[in-house]
């Protein structure tokens, strides 16, 4: 099996690691709004529940970009004796990181419309409230 260079294997390091943070953050934002998106936002209108499952969408295939941007890495790698193996600017691997980072910027413009959008809403009364008794 060939042999990388330093800079060969700190490009494919760069890479993975970029792809892995992009991952990271997809999920953990998706996560978030999933978890928490009624109860600090309140009622939604059409329009907001709309946005958020466009951003969360969105979110969902800068994922599959990312896990295909990991596979296409380890893919190259896998095929160093090849000609041209090793190369971390194959096509295949700069259209998944195309895909990641598109949908991710893409997503992450929509949920910060959503934010605007939802920011006016009331917040959901709590069940902590005192009650009321008529006696």
């Amino acid at each position: 099996m060939a042999a990388l260079d330093d800079q060969t294997k700190q490009a494919f390091t760069s890479a993975s690691d970029w792809a892995k943070q992009i991952l990271t953050l997809s999920t953990g934002i998706v996560t978030l709004t999933v978890a928490f998106a009624d109860k600090v936002f309140g009622d939604l209108s059409d329009g907001e529940r709309w946005t958020l499952w466009i951003a969360w969408g969105l979110y969902v295939v800068s994922i599959i970009g990312g896990v295909s941007l990991l596979s296409t890495l380890t893919g190259a790698l896998a095929r160093l004796p090849a000609p041209k193996a090793g190369d971390v600017y194959a096509t295949s691997n700069r259209v998944a990181a195309f895909v990641q980072l598109g949908a991710f910027v893409a997503a992450t413009i929509a949920i910060v419309i959503f934010g605007f959008m939802a920011a006016g809403n009331e917040k959901p009364e709590s069940d902590s409230a005192p009650a009321t008794y008529v006696t």
